[in-house]
């Protein structure tokens, strides 16, 4: 059903006193007008709703305390009840108390308040109604300017779906069919993974169907608190006004009277009486004492008496009229107050883990209680506990409470809550009051739940079942951006083998997750210590998972939902042990809800609070975290923990909301490896590292920048100097994680420094299974000789190139990113959930310059070595750019001289262009480097900073005496940067300004700079040509030059005609468009129409046609078939075309050799670099290839080309003069013949050569 075209057609058929919906409400009708609300608005709403006015609608049901407007019936079920109040009746919430009077007489689940502008939907709880939520119809109204939001959109969606006619009967089915035992359930086992899969889709469909409840309802919950803070200011600034009016009356009499106040005698009353509420004072009684304690009574008289009087009155009614009313909303509002104050409180405590956070809290809220129903479904199927909501409990429990409860609902209610505590005898720490516990469930809700777990059968479940329920619902992209990513199963069994994790040197020792999540690792733990537990003789059940599993797992996790998860997890593992021997309760297990890297007191903000039950969780915790002891409690952790294992978040520094946490986590002073844009993981090794017991071992699953990033580089200096670095697992391929863009180390280490000899394992995944076969066995390394290099995969233990007499580019230039064209996070809106950019990239360019779009933008893809290929232009100086881009940078970054370097490489190597005009803007794909002393002279917020002034101004000394051309030069050179991508970069996907700052750069005199940068500008301008010409629809790349006869037909002025024309010397058949030609005597056939074809007595003729047609074909498709033969041009005659062809030949062999001379002037400048940085032969050939040289060339010869062939392409393989020897250097072998072709700018010679001879 569409609902909005729904209502929209009730409004638009609303037809009263002559006038339509909006209209009428304008109107203002001053007669009550309940009849048209009932009648023009309700009753259609409801026959929306699928009931039959006649048999479904009771008006003017009498009750008791009153007459109810509409009392709605299901087959014969009172399911809700409408109070309806006149349209200019606008404050419906003072109607609540009679419509709680009304849903209590008649025990209906729902009632709604409506006026025929809003419906306020309320449920009962018991003895009392809460409010819902709240549906604005005149959002849908015809003649409403602004279409109704994603949120009324919902909110509408949301009231079919749950008050529709079917929806109760459905519920009603449902109750009659979980009152049936079931004969044949789904049986849940690891062995029947397709009916895990079933109840997982069923879940989701109802856990997606309640979250969109439960959120509208928290929502109202937030506009209630919203309303409520917004009066409370309103007041408290009447009260303010009432006070600053009074003494500004007192003053200004003061001062007119030439008299004194009394102002601390006045002011220590007004102050006692605040603070006593004005509890038992009257009016007139603050007045006189006001008159008294002023000091100015004597001189007041007649007017000035009765003033005061009035200011004094003022204030006294301003006051009690804000306390009356406080008093009595405090009251009224308490559980909303209490639930958007532990929201807040639990927005602060997870911080930027959620995006929006409303949303996470609800769906939390969702999966607690779920996750509690599927506990107590499976203590029932394991005979833990009697039966309640299957097999004949619940029939059994409907019917003793038919007899006894007033309205079914309640009965749900209360078996809900038998249940829980019932299975809270196992476990009772799940069923404890929570933050999430804010919801009162209804009975759709259990119902509901209850038919979907009664169809299966939990008694040999997967112990992962939850865990896979929660994984697999949450969204992909709300997980990528909290940096948590659930760990698959395989890497925890590789990182728990790795460090040793099995066999009975396990038991009695103690494993940390410090970021548990839903408790992957410690589950896997669990598995592997209950086994080795059991061998121990005389070891009690309870015992065993009380005190030795318990005190043997520890986990500490920001979200306290995913500890909730955890905690589950870990129970279901022991559950089995408890049937099949004494009951016992479960203790809690020692998971902790935490923000594991900061002290509770530096925690951001948090919900503990004296006698709320969390103060044991903080303080057990904090042991955890310091290491520390408490004998009242029986924990010591002051030697620390023998395992510690896990996959901490990756967030990094530029994620949206990371900011507050950076700050809070470098304000503890706790950690001493959190270096430039740390990211969130990096405080996770180094607390690992802190907790772990002497000769522990520890083991993370990281992002592989680990391996090479700067931020990481005092971490990684701190394994090497303190731990012995057992393994290292490098996955450059291979994705651990589908829905993560990155790429993963595996690390283990010992606490302690390495033995003498000690050599790193090192392997390589090749596949994410993580079995023998799926590793490649990389050299093993010493970690004192080798140091930092062991993080690097390709590394294998020979020494790299000597750059120590370079500068890094740091040294030099100012790095950093482009811009970021894209709306700034706080201006996203957030609808149905979800947040929304408010503009992306491709809104701010255009493909030609104008007004609005006067800036020259370039992005990593569409730059190549030395050039642009694509220019685009970007939006700025308007409302939206640059204020509202995400990241904006400074102009001087992009209108300044500069490099502009590709942040994604190109088969393994930098692409760098030199703005020389500084006339380019870029993106975040691309890295601008800009000559330092550009901008010392320039201030801002960036450039500012301490460290990044100190490096500018000492980069600036340097960076006068490097030609930006020369660096250009180097970064593009393939060997070069290719080498520093594997060995800086280390096998990332990107290059990042990190990366950037360190290349090397050697230094070099002014004629050595001047030389290479005579280079780079001709390559920079035989580029520019050769893209020009690709512009006019050429192509042009190492495989040849095929030019496009068409656009030289206009430029040279040949006359020309059609194939009408032409028909004295071609003829035609064309039944198609000419695609697949072929060449066959002195036809040209259509491969795929062997009857279309031309003819022609002159060959050049045809492959005029060929060449035409091939590279026109595109264009010619928006031609009809029938219009072809006029669309093609070509020259008057034979001998026109003959010269033409010889024309276009040379014109192909100007482009090749513009071609040429970038290709030779990238070869020499390659040879130059191995020079420049002192590169020895044998690593030359290594690194680029065996160098092949050829004397003997005529020294007029410009170009020379090794071809295997008289038909090879000469723009294959161009070599290089140098010292009147040409080179040519390539990693693939050549043949043992060549030919040497070789032009002299005029023509062409060719020689057959033998190649190493």
């Amino acid at each position: 059903m569409d609902t909005v075209a729904t209502i929209c057609q009730i409004f638009a058929r609303f037809r009263q006193d002559g006038l339509g919906y909006t209209d009428y409400l304008n109107s203002a009708p001053a007669a009550s007008d309940e009849a048209v609300v009932r009648l023009k608005i309700v009753e259609p709403l409801l026959a929306a709703l699928g009931y039959d006015p006649q048999a479904d609608l009771d008006p003017e049901h009498r009750v008791k305390d009153g007459v109810i407007d509409i009392l709605v019936r299901a087959d014969g079920i009172p399911v809700t009840l409408w109070e309806l109040k006149r349209t200019q009746e606008i404050d419906l919430a003072r109607h609540e108390e009679q419509l709680t009077r009304y849903v209590l007489a008649k025990g209906v689940p729902h009632a709604v308040l409506c006026n025929g502008r809003e419906a306020r939907v309320y449920h009962r709880v018991g003895d009392r109604i809460r409010f819902a939520y709240a549906l604005p119809l005149t959002a849908f109204a015809p003649s409403t300017t602004a279409p109704p939001t994603e949120d009324e959109i919902e909110t509408l969606s949301a009231f079919f779906d749950a008050y529709r006619r079917e929806a109760f009967l459905e519920i009603e089915r449902l109750k009659k069919e979980i009152t049936a035992t079931t004969t044949s359930p789904l049986v849940l086992s690891p062995d029947q993974p397709q009916t895990e899969t079933i109840l997982i889709d069923d879940l989701k469909q109802e856990i997606q169907r309640l979250h969109r409840y439960v959120l509208l309802r928290f929502q109202s919950h937030q506009a209630l608190y919203r309303e409520f803070q917004e009066e409370k200011c309103r007041k408290e600034e009447r009260f303010a006004q009432a006070r600053e009016q009074l003494w500004a009356w007192i003053r200004n009499f003061e001062e007119r009277a030439r008299t004194s106040v009394d102002e601390a005698a006045l002011e220590g009353y007004m102050e006692s009486f605040i603070e006593r509420k004005g509890r038992g004072v009257e009016e007139y009684e603050f007045v006189t004492e006001v008159v008294s304690r002023s000091g100015i009574k004597k001189h007041l008289s007649g007017v000035n008496h009765a003033n005061l009087k009035i200011r004094a009155g003022e204030f006294y009614r301003a006051f009690t009229n804000l306390v009356r009313w406080r008093a009595k909303r405090l009251i009224e509002l308490r559980f909303v107050r209490a639930l958007v104050e532990n929201f807040n409180r639990w927005q602060d405590e997870i911080g930027p883990m959620a995006e929006d956070h409303a949303a996470e809290f609800c769906l939390q809220t969702v999966y607690i209680f779920v996750t509690r129903l599927l506990l107590i479904r499976i203590c029932e199927d394991k005979g833990l506990i009697s039966q309640k909501i299957s097999d004949g409990g619940y029939k059994d429990y409907v019917d003793f409470s038919q007899r006894f409860f007033s309205n079914i609902a309640d009965a749900h209610a209360t078996l809900l809550d038998i249940a829980y505590k019932d299975t809270g005898y196992i476990y009772g720490h799940f069923f404890s009051r929570d933050v999430f516990d804010w919801y009162t469930w209804e009975e759709e809700a259990i119902v509901r739940f209850f038919w979907v777990l009664n169809r299966f059968d939990f008694a040999r479940v997967s112990a992962d079942l939850i865990g896979h329920i929660y994984e697999q619902y949450v969204d992909e992209l709300e997980r990528k951006r909290k940096g948590q990513f659930y760990t698959p199963p395989q890497v925890v069994n590789y990182i728990l083998d790795q460090v040793g994790y099995a066999g009975p040197g396990i038991a009695g020792r103690r494993l940390l997750d410090p970021a548990c999540g839903s408790g992957r690792f410690l589950v896997e733990a669990a598995r592997r210590l209950i086994p080795e537990l059991r061998k121990q003789p005389d070891l009690s059940t309870d015992e065993l998972v009380n005190e030795r599993l318990r005190n043997g797992l520890f986990g500490l996790d920001i979200n306290r939902f995913a500890c909730f998860l955890a905690e589950v997890n870990l129970v279901v593992q022991v559950l089995d042990l408890v049937k099949d021997n004494e009951v016992f309760t479960i203790a809690r297990f020692h998971i902790y809800p935490t923000n594991t890297l900061l002290s509770f007191a530096q925690e951001m903000g948090g919900l503990v609070a004296p006698g709320n039950g969390l103060v044991y969780d903080v303080r057990v915790a904090e042991l955890i975290k310091s290491r520390g002891q408490d004998p009242s409690l029986g924990l010591n952790f002051s030697a620390g923990f023998d395992y510690v294992v896990g996959n901490p978040p990756y967030v990094r520094a530029d994620s949206p909301g990371a900011g507050a946490m950076r700050g809070h986590i470098e304000d503890s002073e706790r950690y001493r490896t959190l270096y430039k844009k740390w990211d969130l993981y990096i405080p996770f090794v180094e607390f690992a590292l802190q907790t772990l017991a002497e000769d522990g071992r520890h083991g993370f699953i990281v992002s592989d920048a680990y391996q090479t990033e700067e931020y990481a580089r005092p971490s990684r200096e701190t394994l090497l100097r303190e731990t012995t670095i057992e393994s290292l697992t490098f996955a450059p391929k291979v994705r651990f994680f589908e829905e993560a863009q990155v790429h993963n180390l595996i690390y283990t280490l010992r606490r302690g420094a390495p033995p003498k000899g000690h050599r790193v394992q090192r392997y390589k995944a090749v596949a994410p299974a993580l079995r023998s076969k799926d590793l490649k066995t990389l050299p093993a390394l010493s970690q004192a000789r080798w140091g930092a290099r062991i993080f690097r995969a390709e590394f294998e233990g020979e020494e790299g190139l000597d750059f120590s007499e370079c500068v890094e580019l740091q040294e030099i230039c100012y790095i950093g990113y482009g811009i970021a064209p894209v709306s700034h996070e706080g201006l996203d809106p957030i609808t149905a959930g979800k947040r929304r950019k408010l503009f992306v990239t491709d809104d701010l360019l255009s493909d030609v310059q104008d007004q609005v779009h006067p800036k020259k933008f370039v992005q990593g893809k569409d730059m190549a070595r030395f050039q642009i290929v694509r220019v685009r232009w970007l939006e700025w100086n308007t409302a939206r750019v640059p204020n509202q881009l995400r990241r904006k940078k400074f102009t001087e970054l992009f209108e300044n001289e500069k490099l502009i370097v590709a942040r994604r490489p190109h088969q393994g190597s930098l692409k760098a262009f030199y703005d020389a005009r500084g006339e380019f803007y870029c993106d975040a794909t691309a890295i601008c480097a800009v000559p330092a002393h550009k901008l010392v002279n320039v201030h801002n917020r960036t450039l500012d900073r301490r460290d990044v002034r100190a490096n500018l101004v000492r980069a600036a000394q340097n960076s006068p005496h490097y030609d930006p051309a020369y660096l250009t030069a180097l970064i593009n050179c393939r060997w070069l940067s290719g080498y520093l991508f594997k060995t800086i970069a280390k096998g990332k996907v990107d290059f990042y300004p990190d990366d950037l700052r360190q290349y090397p750069i050697p230094p070099a005199n002014a004629e050595t700079q001047a030389k290479i940068a005579r280079l780079v500008d001709e390559i920079m301008d035989a580029k520019a040509d050769v893209q020009r010409w690709r512009e006019n629809g050429h192509c042009i790349d190492e495989r040849g030059v095929v030019l496009n006869p068409r656009p030289f037909l206009d430029i040279w002025n040949i006359p020309t005609g059609d194939l009408i024309d032409a028909s004295g010397f071609v003829t035609r058949q064309m039944g198609g468009y000419p695609t697949q030609l072929a060449l066959e005597g002195q036809r040209l056939t259509f491969r795929k129409q062997p009857r279309s074809y031309f003819e022609s007595d002159h060959p050049h003729v045809l492959d005029y046609l060929r060449l035409y047609l091939e590279t026109n074909a595109d264009g010619l498709r928006a031609y009809p078939v029938a219009e072809l033969h006029i669309r093609i041009r070509i020259p008057h005659s034979p001998q026109a075309v003959q010269e033409f062809l010889e024309r276009l030949e040379a014109e192909r062999e100007r482009v090749m050799l513009r071609w040429m001379v970038a290709a030779q002037h990238e070869a020499l400048i390659e040879e130059w670099a191995f020079d420049l940085y002192s590169v020895p032969d044998e690593r030359r050939e290594k690194l680029g290839g065996h160098l092949h040289t050829f004397t003997d060339v005529p020294p007029d010869v410009a170009f020379v080309s090794i071809l295997d062939n008289e038909e090879d392409n000469p723009m294959r393989r161009v070599a290089c003069p140098r010292d009147g020897v040409w080179h040519y250097r390539t990693a693939d072998p050549l043949p043992h013949a060549v030919l040497l072709w070789m032009h002299d700018g005029r023509s062409v010679l060719t020689e057959w050569r033998m190649v190493g001879l």
